[in-house]
């Protein structure tokens, strides 16, 4: 399931990045931090980092930092019933991102 959540935040980056910096255009995606926490403990349960080029991608140009909360709410919501160990259905749950793109006009 994570990889396909991941996927789809790094598609939505593009929008985020823009909308973030208040220009027209679109972000190419460098770095992304998702980060999916359990509020009620204080817990990270998952967190992925998905790097261009392997850490290597776009080195010397310019990047702007676009955050973002992508899911607050029950765990029984996010997960279904499918819920990781140590977490509750009655927990709250932030699911969150920390991307780098470079922005593109």
């Amino acid at each position: 399931m994570r990889r396909v959540v991941v996927t789809l935040f790094v598609a939505a980056i593009a929008a985020v990045g823009t909308l973030a910096v208040g220009m027209k255009g679109h972000g190419i995606p460098v770095k992304i931090v998702f980060t999916l926490t359990d509020l009620t403990t204080s817990t990270v349960i998952d967190s992925s980092t998905q790097l261009s080029g392997h850490g290597h991608g776009h080195p010397h140009q310019a990047t702007t930092e676009c955050t973002g909360v992508v899911f607050n709410g029950a765990a029984s919501d996010f997960f279904g019933a499918h819920l990781p160990p140590g977490v509750a259905p009655t927990d709250t749950v932030e699911a969150s991102i920390d991307a780098f793109v470079i922005i593109k006009r």
